[in-house]
């Protein structure tokens, strides 16, 4: 496990060549980038410019995507990028379904990847099986085609496991959990 801090970094060329080392140099399978919103905002400048060029959060971050996809292909290795969500008048703590129009900054957190999955949990509902449950849903799926919900995780604080557990899908299309022990 190797751990890069890359907020207050300036420049994607930096961001990149470290990530390429990871992968090249360290034999590094799978990179977290956690969160791209964060890497793109450490990139403005004070005038809102990166020092690559980029003039926006949109355009940093479709160079950010670029320059991802374009590791992978030197590289073969896989890179996870967590993506905020657009403020809307969705509730997303409240368990509200997550589009691939809700991803925050960019077209391309849509269209440049491969997958892209949404965690969802309803956090304030008062039954606990639904507040500790996450809904797996898949989003896009460039290599089958297949999108939905994948799995539904309950996390047991007994535990302080993770379990998958069963699920069914309502006609108003609402997901119904099996009640946890």
């Amino acid at each position: 496990l190797y751990i890069y801090d890359h907020l207050g970094n300036n420049a994607l060329q930096n961001l990149a060549a470290r990530m390429e080392y990871m992968a090249v140099s360290l034999g590094v399978d799978v990179i977290v980038l956690d969160h791209i919103t964060a890497a793109a905002v450490g990139m403005a400048g004070s005038d809102n410019k990166d020092i690559d060029g980029g003039s926006s959060e949109r355009l940093i971050i479709d160079n950010i995507m670029k320059e991802l996809r374009a590791l992978v292909s030197r590289t073969g290795v896989r890179i996870d990028v967590i993506s905020q969500l657009k403020k809307t008048q969705k509730a997303y703590e409240e368990g509200d379904r997550i589009t691939l129009q809700d991803l925050r900054g960019s077209g391309s957190l849509s269209s440049v990847p491969n997958t892209v999955i949404a965690l969802e949990r309803d956090r304030q509902n008062p039954d606990a099986t639904v507040a500790n449950t996450t809904t797996v849903r898949v989003l896009k799926n460039r290599l089958t085609g297949r999108a939905g919900v994948a799995a539904c995780l309950f996390y047991d604080r007994a535990t302080n496991r993770l379990r998958e557990i069963d699920f069914a899908t309502g006609d108003d299309g609402q997901i119904q959990f099996e009640p946890t022990q």
